[in-house]
């Protein structure tokens, strides 16, 4: 319903024509859009109907008016210093709200606008104007620094993020939010990469990040979550390629790839076997062509070696292009037949 246009008289704003205020103020009030004269001029029912609010010692409103002000509403109860919206007559008001805006703290030389009306200035632009500047990174890390360092953060942190990730619920409905992200906004996946590769072209981040995983790698309550993790609560292993491989084999090889078994090597890293001989300390390594791709399986019988394991590397394409051959050299390397 559209709303009633107010009712306009030529004697509205002639002074002396209507009634006075009721607040006994001596000044003449207005004429209502509902066709009447209105009882107050605005505000000055409080004056009529409260009477710690006005008395004759009230002291007069501060931007020349001449008119008495009001009490507060609320304690402690003392004089306002304008009447309602007066204080936006006054020069300095009007100087502070019109005055030259700041540059952006970014150095593009654009002005930034005020966070809400009468309220301070920005310090950027927007949002890209803020991650494009090298300050705010340098900030952002000296403040995750200090938090991180903080006694009991880390571990309180660990605890809580283990907790959430470890239920599925919470990692599938992670999962979703994020993809729903990403297809709202196609900038997203950009804007979080330049972050990501300017924080990693520090040399003190990085070396920050290092010392913070070898941390947590000597950690032994640390390592034997993750080695939890890996065993139950994510289900990676065994997979298609050590399944078939195991099906193939003897019972005397055992699948230990899912953290059943650890060995301390003598290069200071930890190693998960994917299969063990029984009770004879030989080791079978079973490795993805993509995934060792870089790999040396010479180096990884050495370091076997060191430790007193007897160690073969298998690779994924031999297994499945020459599959016989591979099971006759895995029977003779357990000792179930001659050479």
């Amino acid at each position: 319903m559209p709303k009633r246009k107010p009712k306009q008289l030529e004697f509205n704003n002639i002074e002396g024509f209507g009634p006075l205020c009721k607040c006994g103020c001596g000044q003449y009030v207005t004429w209502h859009r509902d066709g009447r004269w209105n009882t107050f001029i605005k505000n000055h029912n409080q004056r009529k109907y409260h009477t710690w609010v006005f008395d004759d010692n009230a002291p007069l409103c501060a931007c020349g008016c001449g008119n008495p002000v009001i009490r507060m509403k609320q304690p402690p109860y003392s004089w306002n210093t304008y009447i309602h919206n007066h204080h936006r007559a006054t020069e300095s008001f009007v100087e502070d709200r019109w005055r030259e805006a700041p540059l952006c703290a970014c150095g593009c030389g654009q002005q930034v606008t005020r966070k809400f009306l009468n309220r301070g200035w920005r310090k950027y632009v927007s949002e890209e104007h803020r991650l494009n500047d090298p300050a705010y990174h340098e900030l952002l890390s000296e403040r995750n620094f200090k938090m991180w360092e903080t006694p009991g953060f880390r571990e309180n942190h660990s605890e809580k993020m283990w907790n959430y990730w470890s239920d599925l619920v919470n990692r599938m409905e992670a999962s979703t939010r994020t993809k729903k992200r990403y297809e709202d906004n196609p900038l997203l996946r950009l804007k979080q990469s330049i972050v990501t590769l300017a924080n990693w072209a520090r040399p003190e981040y990085r070396k920050a990040i290092s010392k913070s995983r070898l941390e947590s790698w000597q950690n032994p309550v640390y390592v034997a979550r993750v080695r939890k993790g890996r065993k139950g609560a994510y289900k990676l292993s065994p997979n298609y390629l050590e399944q078939d491989f195991d099906q193939a084999t003897s019972d005397e090889l055992v699948f230990v790839g899912d953290s059943g078994l650890w060995y301390e090597l003598k290069n200071g890293k930890s190693k998960n076997p994917d299969f063990k001989v029984k009770d004879v300390d030989k080791i079978v390594e079973l490795w993805g062509t993509y995934w060792h791709r870089d790999q040396d399986p010479d180096e990884m019988i050495a370091l076997y070696a060191e430790i007193g394991i007897e160690c073969m590397v298998i690779w994924e394409h031999d297994w499945k292009e020459k599959r016989e051959s591979i099971l006759e050299q895995v029977n003779i390397f357990i000792g179930k037949e001659e050479k």
